[in-house]
């Protein structure tokens, strides 16, 4: 006989999963095997059980978390949740073996070992009463937890010299590495293109399977996911000849990078790294030059820097459990509106981050930076009100979200870029009780360090709109940067530990005088005097206006200092 259980199902590790990346590929693909491996567990228990419903998330979402609640029936939970582990496990284990096509038989058991140990795939169920639905959600979640913390624990020897992407698990397939403190039985891949391994990398398993994974997948995989580079050149690449691009990318074969547009990767060193024919290297520095004069000529900007954001609304948790309900007896139907509404926002994410703004989804997304701002603020407005579902919300509360920002130097490690990304969101949630804020960094190629905490609106003004602004005018050469530099230099030295100031209007005061200095409009041909000296007074009380907002809704004055420093950095960077 057939009984109704409330379902949850959850395949990990994703942090680890998905963060542990060296470049963009690795990201999109950790991020796309979960998604995929959800999917598949997804139409397995719809044809295995009696009747299925899927509370969370919407079951027509593109991109899914590893996750999902549903409203079953069967006769037998425990063995259907079970087979539904296994199918997940066997699914990843076909695309390792699929997808890699590569394992031999000396490699054959390491290999299956590393696989098979990798996914931490848990369920629980507990029999469904709807009228108690608020309850027994919460005593699934809790057990879920209990679950997890009291998994079954596998011990796998590891001893050889450890995965560059990871550092975890042994390195079974290599390149371009010498054989020291490697395993008897790995397998050398030089004869691999690069796409699938660089040079001097050493790969276990699980994050070769990563690499590999398009191989497997016959529609909906991006294989060419964009590169650190791509994403900030692009743009500026698209407003340029096709043709122009594609006798510069034909030198290089199918192994074509972005970083190839810049100068600096021309030389007799990446080319012999990456195996280019070194004879064409006086080519290929002609046609470059020649794209960077068309380049020149439309004014545009190749990038060096690119930006990720991680964006994560605030107190999901509280919002799922119903805390915020005043009548917790409606909790399954709020559930399903909050699928409904969160499934409208990934798709408004998908159309906001396309080229040539970048590429992403609505937790994770790398942004090419003339677009970062605008599409940041966009983000945020689009984030949906939960309060607004047709139930009570007690004590008014509204829902909202924290974004972490990271621009960094497309040199710059991408894991490296990643763990700062997430530490900044982490930021951002505790700028205060209420959240809803970003935090923006800037980690320099130089090694500088600049970062900010900010509240998304202050006195209902965008601060995004603001810094945007100020930039802009920046860019256009309104202000000079020396106003910012002139603060720094005669408050820094005078900050507290905390990085405050002791007097504020002495602050606010000098930033008036120093704007007003920093002035660099000129007067055109047609303008007479007066009215150019009401537009300069006009464009110089907006300029004090938009900063000493910023300065007023700061956490403390280093904090602004730093965003002054990241919106000049954001006005200038250039190749």
């Amino acid at each position: 006989m057939s009984h109704k259980y409330l379902f949850i199902f959850t395949i990990g590790p994703v942090q680890s999963f998905i963060a542990q990346a060296r470049k963009t590929q690795d990201l999109y693909a950790g991020s796309y095997l979960l998604s995929y491996l959800t999917d598949h567990a997804i139409d397995k228990l719809k044809l295995k059980a009696t009747s299925c419903e899927i509370i969370f998330p919407y079951e027509h979402l593109k991109s899914k978390p590893s996750r999902f609640t549903a409203s079953i029936e069967t006769e037998d939970v425990k063995r259907l949740g079970n087979e539904l582990k296994q199918c997940v496990m066997d699914e990843f284990e076909s695309i390792a073996d699929a997808g890699v096509g590569i394992v031999k038989r000396g490699v054959l058991t390491s290999f299956k070992q590393q696989i098979r140990n990798h996914l931490q795939v848990t369920w629980v169920a507990l029999p469904l009463e709807e009228e108690k639905y608020p309850t027994m959600y919460r005593d699934l979640e809790a057990n879920l937890y209990a679950v997890k913390n009291v998994r079954k624990f596998e011990q796998l020897v590891e001893s050889g010299r450890k995965c560059s992407l990871c550092g975890e698990r042994d390195v079974l397939f290599y390149r371009g590495m010498k054989r020291a403190f490697l395993r008897n039985d790995a397998i050398s891949l030089n004869h691999q293109p690069l796409r699938y391994m660089g040079n001097g990398e050493g790969l276990c398993a699980v994050c070769l399977t990563k690499r590999y994974a398009g191989d497997y997948f016959h529609s909906g995989y991006e294989r060419d996911f964009p590169s650190t580079a791509a994403i900030a050149l692009m743009g500026s690449l698209d407003k340029l000849d096709p043709n122009l691009l594609a006798d510069y990318k034909f030198l290089f074969g199918g192994n074509f990078d972005d970083v190839l547009y810049y100068k600096d990767n021309l030389t007799l060193e990446y080319f012999k790294k990456y195996s280019f024919p070194t004879e064409k290297l006086d080519e290929a520095a002609r046609q470059l030059s020649a794209i960077y004069a068309v380049k020149k000529q439309k004014n545009l900007r190749f990038y060096k820097y690119y930006a990720i954001i991680m964006f994560d609304g605030d107190n999901m948790g509280n919002w799922l459990s119903g805390k915020y309900l005043k009548d917790t007896t409606q909790l399954m139907d709020f559930h399903k509106k909050m699928t409904v509404s969160l499934s409208y926002f990934s798709d408004n994410v998908r159309n906001l981050i396309n080229k040539p703004k970048g590429r992403g989804d609505d937790s994770l997304a790398l942004l090419n930076l003339d677009h970062l701002l605008p599409v940041i603020h966009d983000l945020r407005c689009a984030f949906p009100h939960f309060e607004t579902l047709g139930h009570d919300v007690a004590g008014n509360m509204a829902s909202s979200a924290s974004c972490g920002i990271v621009i960094a130097h497309y040199k710059t490690p991408f894991a490296e870029a990643l763990e700062w990304v997430r530490m900044v969101e982490e930021e951002a949630k505790e700028i205060d009780a209420q959240k809803d804020a970003f935090a923006i960094a800037v980690l320099k190629h130089s090694g500088e360090i600049r970062k900010a905490v900010m509240k998304w609106t202050y006195n209902d003004k965008s601060t995004t709109a603001l810094i945007e602004e100020i930039v802009k005018a920046l860019k256009d050469e309104e202000f000079s940067n020396t106003f910012i530099k002139s603060l720094r230099a005669e408050f820094g030295g005078l900050l507290d530990e905390k990085g405050k100031y002791g007097d504020p209007p002495l602050i606010v005061t000098e930033i008036r005088r120093l704007i007003d200095r920093s002035c660099t409009m000129t007067r055109n041909e047609s303008e007479d005097k007066e009215a150019f000296a009401w537009r300069r007074k006009q464009t110089v009380d907006d300029m004090i206006s938009r900063v000493t907002s910023l300065y007023t809704s700061s956490t403390s004055a280093e904090n602004f200092f730093s965003l002054l420093d990241i919106a000049d950095f954001l006005s200038r960077e250039a190749d």
